[in-house]
């Protein structure tokens, strides 16, 4: 099995957390095999080659375990973007939109020099949302950002359509261990509208959204190549 398979098949899915309706994406299985955590760190920093990275930088809080871990082997610096009141000296600020309201990062102001190429590591790219905040805070900040890296991506949210090229640099990459696709359209629409139901709706739409789910397993089972993703995946990329 290959490294991205093995990685992949660690991912845990954990239905309602941490609230009823969403499946979250659980890495600590990864980060509790040794052999596993190696792989991880081996393919961020393979995915570093000849981009003439000089700082690291993670998104608070998962994006610091793999991030300054990456930092270390290639002997460069580490910033961690944190939220808002997290950091105890003088930073720059951005404040940015999710689905259900506003949320704000923040880096010191002295984290980079003008320009430093710096490369993104956090573990999820869903909608591309906060990531995409957070290149625009580096750029704030001083420093250009070559390269976006990411241990699992739901490629069917089309993420990367969140993110722009650098003003700096208009041809900087964007790359995902574990890539999951969602060929299922129908099911996925079918329970994208059963999901959100059940949560507005909890005593009546929760049953709709299980059954939904049920049968959404079913076809996927009867096609065990084809790897699909569900509105629980979508919702645990807002947390």
């Amino acid at each position: 099995m290959e490294q991205t398979d093995a990685l992949r098949a660690a991912v845990r899915d954990v239905a309602d957390f941490p609230k009823p309706g969403i499946l979250f994406k659980d890495i600590t299985p990864i980060l509790g095999d040794g052999i596993l955590l190696r792989a991880a760190i081996d393919c961020f920093v393979a995915d570093c080659a000849g981009q003439e990275i000089r700082k690291i930088v993670g998104i608070d809080a998962r994006g610091f375990l793999f991030g300054a871990t990456v930092a270390d082997r290639l002997g460069i610096g580490f910033v961690p973007i944190r939220k808002r009141g997290k950091l105890p000296w003088r930073t720059e600020s951005l404040a940015y939109k999710l689905e259900y309201g506003e949320a704000a990062m923040e880096v010191h102001t002295d984290a980079f020099e003008p320009g430093e190429r710096v490369s993104l590591i956090d573990d999820l790219l869903a909608t591309g949302g906060t990531a995409a905040a957070a290149t625009k805070l580096i750029a704030k900040a001083g420093g250009n950002v070559v390269q976006a890296q990411f241990l699992i991506e739901l490629g069917f949210l089309d993420g990367r359509a969140a993110f722009r090229p650098s003003p700096r640099n208009r041809s900087w990459s964007i790359e995902s261990l574990c890539l999951e696709q969602c060929r299922k359209k129908f099911w996925h629409l079918l329970y994208t509208i059963s999901a959100t139901f059940s949560l507005a709706f909890p005593t009546i739409g929760s049953p709709c959204a299980k059954h939904t789910m049920s049968k959404f397993n079913e076809r996927r089972t009867r096609n065990d190549s084809t790897r699909s993703v569900t509105f629980w995946q979508y919702l645990a990329g807002k947390i």
